[in-house]
Parts: structure tokens; C-alpha cells; sequence
């Protein structure tokens, strides 16, 4: 009885490798296509029928996350040569795109998020096209696949820069795209992550010394920024999650203020503009007092942002009224302490100061 219920078992196994042996035979492997700088019928047959078996077992409504995971890692896997020709990854993009465009759509979410991550990972402009149409609010509902739209979005942004495949109308073209996207945004994670694309570019811009797209960049951060406070002064009595967005926001403008890639002359104009939003910052904190102080997260979350507001306000008023010492605000511990009054009186300071020239 042992020995029959054995071998049972070993015929079972038997059968189930059979069955995953002829399913991988569907296809060829395509890694050694990746050098080539032209395609054959057959070649290309050959890419058309890995990419179409492969997305359908991504796809497959009875995949497990592990089966899913492992055809994504091998859609990917042609791209990371790193003597891969631009003629295979056009070919492969081409063939890909139609495939993770149909993805994107589906109900199931790990289906979506996994076909935006590779395509991702194309590297090709015209996949950029695809993530445009999943990057605003108004023509996606899902802030899941916004955020991964807006992920992939920042790696293909970055590779084109940095690989110089994209001209500088483009690159400005995708900057507005982006600018659009964030300023519709309401959640507070995917607006992160488009604010977060727009600093890499500025970074990566200030690298290869364009200065066009890195204004650019810079100009649609504080443009987002500025029309954030504004959304949040509407919010009334608050708080507001998108509070969370302003400290990431801050610190990669203070970070790009302080690059010795910046002059003095940009520097004193983004020090101008970014000034009177930081301010603004404060006055959100101000009206949303009472409310923000009942909740242990926003107090913390609107403390932190307050600090890193006035600390880097000084910094940057000693650059813009240099025979002038920037006032010793205490708004910090003002607000942890509940003294309403004291920062009441450190806000209408930095307010006064940034209501005349030089700002």
C-alpha cells in the first residue's frame, strides 16, 4: 500500500515537471538578441512569442504572486545587458508596449502595478506615453497605479537625461506633464513621489549643465508647492494629510539651494520665491492649531515641518539681506508647548520680513 501511494506520488511529480517543461518550450529565450543592430521575420517571431507567453502568465487570473513575480523578472531580464543595442530595445519595446498598455488597465491591481514597473524598465521614450495617461487624477482613480505611473515615470525621466536621449523641448514637455499631474493630486503619497521626480530632475539637469530643463524642474517644485499651501489654507479647521508632503518637499530645496552647482545669482532667486511659501507653511500651521493639536500624528508631522520652515527660512534670509541678522524665531518650540501667542508673534515676523524688498 506504502509503495502504491509512492509511487503515486513520484507519477504525480513526473507529470507536473512534463507539464512545466512543455509550457517553457513555448518560447526561446531572447538574451542572445540583445547585441543585434537588425532583426529577421524569425527573430522577431521569436521576441513576439516570449513577450506574449511571458505576459500571459503574468496576467493569468490563477497566477500566484510568486509565478508573477518570476515572468516579470524575465521580461525584464533582456533589458539589463549592458551591451544591449537601441535597434533590440526598440524591437522589444515595441512588441512589449500593446502587451503592458492592456495590463495597465486590469482590474487586478498586482497585474497593473507590475506591468507599469516594467515598463519602467524599457528605457524607451514611447513608453513614457503609456505612463502619461496613468499619471493624473482626473484620468486615473486608482492611487496605486498613479504612484507606480509616477515611479516609472521618474526612472525613464532619469535614463533619458542621463543617457541624453531626450531633447530639451521634450524633457521640458514631460516637466509641464508632471507639474499638471501634481497639481490635481490629493494623495498625499503619489504627490510625494511626482515632487520627488521633479527634484531628480533638476539634480541630474544642474549634472550635465542644462540649465533650461534644470529652471524648469526647479520652477514646477515651487509652482506645486505654492498651490499646495494654498489647498491647505483651504482646509480649514484641518489638519491635513497633505501636510506629510511639505517636509520631503523642503529638504530637497534646501538640498538643491546649497548645491555649489547653484550660483548666487539663482540662488538669491530661488531663495525669493521660496521664502514667502515657507512662510505660507507657517500660516497653514497657525490656522489648523486647535485640530492639529488633538492629533499626536499631526503634531509631530506639522512640528517637523515648522522646524525645517524657519531653520531654512534664516538660511536663506541671510542670503537675501546680508546686512541683516535673521530674527530668533522660536516657532518650534512654540508649537510644542502650546504657547499660541509666542508663535503667533514669530509667524507675523517672517511675514513682515518677507512682505518687503528683497523678496
Amino acid at each position: 500500500m506504502r509503495l502504491g501511494r509512492y509511487l503515486l506520488l513520484i507519477t504525480a511529480l513526473i507529470m507536473t515537471a512534463a507539464v512545466t517543461s512543455t509550457a517553457h518550450a513555448q518560447f526561446q529565450g531572447i538574451n542572445d538578441l540583445a547585441t543585434n543592430t537588425s532583426f529577421s521575420e524569425a527573430e522577431l517571431s521569436r521576441i513576439e512569442a516570449y513577450a506574449d507567453y511571458l505576459t500571459k502568465q503574468l496576467a493569468a487570473s490563477d497566477a500566484t504572486p510568486i509565478q508573477r513575480t518570476q515572468a516579470r523578472r524575465e521580461l525584464l531580464e533582456p533589458l539589463s545587458s549592458i551591451r544591449i543595442t537601441p535597434a533590440f530595445r526598440a524591437a522589444y519595446s515595441k512588441i512589449l508596449r500593446p502587451k503592458l498598455k492592456q495590463m495597465i488597465e486590469s482590474e487586478d491591481l498586482q497585474v497593473a502595478v507590475m506591468a507599469l514597473q516594467i515598463t519602467g524598465g524599457l528605457g524607451d521614450e514611447n513608453a513614457l506615453r503609456i505612463l502619461e495617461d496613468h499619471l493624473d487624477i482626473q484620468d486615473e482613480a486608482r492611487f496605486q497605479v498613479r504612484l507606480w505611473a509616477a515611479r516609472s515615470y521618474s526612472i525613464l525621466l532619469r535614463q533619458g537625461l542621463e543617457r541624453g536621449n531626450l531633447t530639451p523641448r521634450k524633457a521640458v514637455s514631460m516637466i509641464r506633464d508632471l507639474q499638471r499631474a501634481a497639481l490635481e493630486e490629493t494623495n498625499w503619497f503619489v504627490l510625494n513621489r511626482e515632487l520627488d521626480t521633479l527634484a531628480q530632475i533638476a539634480a541630474i539637469a544642474s549634472g550635465v549643465g542644462n540649465q533650461d530643463i534644470r529652471d524648469q524642474a526647479i520652477d514646477s517644485q515651487l509652482v506645486v508647492l505654492d498651490a499646495l499651501v494654498k489647498r491647505m489654507q483651504q482646509q480649514t479647521p484641518g489638519p491635513s494629510s497633505l501636510m506629510n508632503v511639505v517636509p520631503h518637499s523642503i529638504g530637497r530645496l534646501r538640498t538643491l539651494y546649497l548645491s555649489p552647482t547653484l550660483g548666487i545669482q539663482d540662488k538669491r532667486k530661488l531663495a525669493a520665491r521660496l521664502s514667502p511659501i515657507l512662510v505660507g507653511v507657517i500660516s497653514v500651521s497657525s490656522d489648523h492649531w486647535d485640530s492639529a493639536h488633538v492629533d499626536d500624528e499631526a503634531v509631530n508631522s506639522y512640528g517637523n515641518t515648522i522646524h525645517m520652515s524657519q531653520e531654512l527660512l534664516r538660511v536663506l534670509d541671510a542670503q537675501l539681506r546680508t546686512s541683516n541678522t535673521p530674527p530668533e524665531t522660536k516657532l518650534h518650540d512654540a508649537w510644542y508647548t502650546g504657547d499660541r501667542a509666542s508663535f503667533r508673534t514669530g509667524y507675523e515676523t517672517w511675514r513682515d520680513i518677507t512682505n518687503r524688498p528683497p523678496y
